[in-house]
């Protein structure tokens, strides 16, 4: 038996398609048939016979948590690597007959970077990734209780990731994402909003059918409440698409109708917003900050001056709320590099990869980039020195036992002599 185990990071989940659980995760290398492939997508779905035995439940895993590990017996699945096909074609799904009882296949799309899988729970086992200890916990079959032993660990730094994802969270006094070798005196009221932790493709989906109902309602407080929501999902960082924007822009109309009511509600979004990113009022340019004063005395109370005041505001909040985050995590970075602790620098190198695939924190990303380059650097520094110390360690016996082989036998030979002579002599 011939165990391959993988780890990888999840960037985002996509339910969308019925069949398919598809992953954005962060790239990393599959050996296929002695070949070394990069992977940035996996993609799980049925066996070639069409069942997805397990779905709910590695959903829920994969949704529920970050990083994990992936493992199976080579000697019980197929793997093939794709050459450059068509974008699109997953390769999950068989496209005719096949015989019965035929092992799950792991395909690698060349082209497109993906790893698709067809699940069989049985052979192919997930489980998310503990770091507390150093062990793996939660296997696929233990899905259903990841999320209750998992928030037990606070030190966990996958745990740590999600916790502090939670839209509408203030981040004051949140100490959860310090690293060990941070400064936690540092982290005060002014501490930057937690990483990035996208919603998932239900929630999004969820959240547009919810608008679309309230804007072909007349509940005027049913609206705001769906608009509200609204605004936290995309305080997660997740990017909208048309859908999305026009069931917003629906809502929103309908809304509009009672313009002290729409008033009201964009206000207190922004004010959620600005708590949410941890921006202060004062901390705003005074442009925004002039605009935030109008809405609070009801200055401004037409939609479209609504909406124009609110843009101003709001992308400043985002650029306050980038600025503070990366500044926080650029004096970590530094930390981690001059201390080389490689967990830390791991660590920070995915709430870096978080905050570049945070829609809201775009401003900075050529910056946080720059950083996890400096991370990369430093990784590859320790990994050459603890080489060389190795070598270091080892190159003196290679030395010694030569050296200390020739002496013996000079001393033997000198022995010998010695008594031959004496034989002689007497």
């Amino acid at each position: 038996m011939t165990e391959t185990k993988i780890t990888f990071t999840k960037n985002n989940i996509d339910n969308s398609n019925p069949n398919v659980i598809e992953l954005e995760v962060q790239q990393f290398e599959f050996s296929a048939k002695g070949n070394k492939k990069k992977v940035e997508k996996i993609v799980f779905g049925p066996l070639s016979d069409g069942k997805f035995e397990g779905k709910d439940t590695l959903k829920k895993l994969l949704e529920e948590n970050q990083s994990f590990e992936l493992s199976f017996d080579e000697g019980k699945v197929e793997t093939t690597i794709i050459e450059p096909q068509p974008e699109g074609i997953h390769g999950c799904c068989a496209m005719g007959p096949e015989p019965v009882n035929q092992p799950p296949k792991i395909k690698v799309y060349e082209e497109s970077k993906t790893l698709s899988i067809e699940w069989n729970p049985d052979i192919i086992k997930v489980a998310k990734q503990e770091t507390t200890g150093g062990s793996w916990e939660g296997a696929i079959k233990d899905a259903g209780n990841d999320q209750s032993s998992g928030n037990s660990s606070q030190n966990e730094e996958t745990e740590d990731l999600n916790d502090k994802g939670n839209s509408g969270v203030k981040p004051e006094g949140d100490n959860t994402e310090d690293t060990s070798n941070s400064n936690q005196g540092n982290d005060n009221d002014n501490q930057t909003p937690p990483p990035n932790n996208q919603p998932t493709q239900e929630e999004i989906n969820e959240n547009r059918e919810k608008l679309n109902q309230a804007a072909q309602g007349n509940d005027k407080e049913k609206i705001s409440d769906s608009i509200k929501k609204n605004e936290e999902l995309k305080d997660k960082g997740a990017k909208q698409s048309e859908e999305d924007k026009a069931a917003e822009e629906a809502a929103r109309k309908k809304l509009a109708e009672d313009k002290k009511k729409y008033q009201e509600t964009i206000t207190k979004t922004i004010k959620n917003k600005l708590e949410s990113n941890g921006v202060k009022k004062d901390e705003l340019s005074p442009e925004a900050n002039t605009n935030l004063e109008k809405l609070e005395g009801e200055e401004i109370i037409e939609p479209s001056q609504v909406d124009a005041a609110e843009k101003v505001i709001v992308e400043d909040t985002y650029k306050k709320a980038a600025e503070k985050k990366l500044t926080d995590l650029e004096n970590k970075v530094n930390q981690a590099t001059k201390s080389k602790n490689e967990k830390e620098l791991k660590k920070l190198k995915q709430l870096l990869s978080q905050f570049i695939d945070n829609a809201n924190y775009q401003s900075k990303k050529s910056e946080a980039e720059a950083l996890i380059k400096k991370l990369e650097n430093a990784l590859k520094q320790n990994s050459n020195s603890n080489d060389s110390k190795d070598n270091k360690g080892d190159a003196p016996w290679k030395i010694v036992i030569p050296v200390a082989l020739v002496a013996v036998a000079f001393l033997a030979g000198a022995i010998i002599y010695t008594r031959k002579k004496r034989l002689r002599n007497s």
